[in-house]
């Protein structure tokens, strides 16, 4: 029915995954932290 009166596109612009500005947000928060490891010391002895 929306095909008939032409709305498909308007539903595809509100399903875009990149307009949903809060999903973005938390999908951010929801990626794990970057977890840096020290580096030990290379003393050049093989």
């Amino acid at each position: 029915m929306l095909w008939a009166m032409g709305l498909e596109s308007e539903i595809e612009a509100i399903a875009d995954p990149e307009r949903d500005e809060e999903g973005k947000q938390l999908e951010l928060t929801r990626l794990p932290e970057r977890v840096r490891h020290r580096k030990e010391h290379l003393d050049g002895e093989f």
